[in-house]
């Protein structure tokens, strides 16, 4: 049995747990900037805990791996639903340190570099760290994120993690292979 407590919590992180009926909507540039882009700028969480763990003001134990460059450095940290130990659990997020980009919707060619610096030198620490090979690792962005700062999930891929699927998940090499071939992709 696992349990998660979360305290302080407010009505969109009970939405977020809570089951509820989903849909898939194909959004087009145009819904992307009248509809989500406001609701985004409306309702995103606070994100002072990011930018606390970006300036290790907090959770500093459960860092992997840090870059410390601005514009394409990462901090790589254990999530909160992984206990750090269980292997077949693996569970981590690449946090960048450029603040701006909210969600794959902001990515272009021009960040290419910094896509291939967090798979390249994540999967090498994830590697050194805890003995897992590359392709034993699943790494992707969600979309929509539960938080608008620029994150990468990194699991072990005998881990079936919550919406690690691919209505919610989209693969990091993906995304740099749909920048490489038109860099307006998103």
């Amino acid at each position: 049995l696992k349990s998660q407590l979360i305290y302080p919590v407010n009505e969109r992180l009970i939405a977020k747990y809570r089951q509820e009926e989903k849909y898939v909507i194909r959004e087009t540039p145009e819904l992307y900037e009248k509809v989500t882009k406001p609701y985004i700028e409306k309702f995103q969480l606070n994100l002072n805990w990011v930018y606390n763990c970006l300036e290790k003001r907090s959770e500093v134990d459960k860092i992997v791996f840090e870059d410390p460059d601005k514009n394409n450095g990462f901090l790589l940290m254990q999530d909160i639903k992984w206990d750090g130990k269980t292997l077949e659990n693996l569970y981590v997020l690449a946090i960048i340190h450029r603040h701006g980009l909210k969600s794959v919707r902001d990515l272009t060619g021009d960040d290419l570099q910094m896509l291939y610096n967090i798979r390249d030198k994540s999967l090498k620490a994830i590697n050194e760290k805890y003995g897992l090979r590359t392709d034993q690792i699943k790494c992707y962005f969600h979309y929509q994120p539960s938080f608008y700062h620029l994150h990468v999930h990194f699991i072990n891929l005998k881990y079936d993690a919550p919406a690690s699927t691919t209505m919610s998940a989209i693969l990091l090499d993906d995304v740099i292979n749909n920048l490489e071939l038109n860099s307006e992709h998103y």
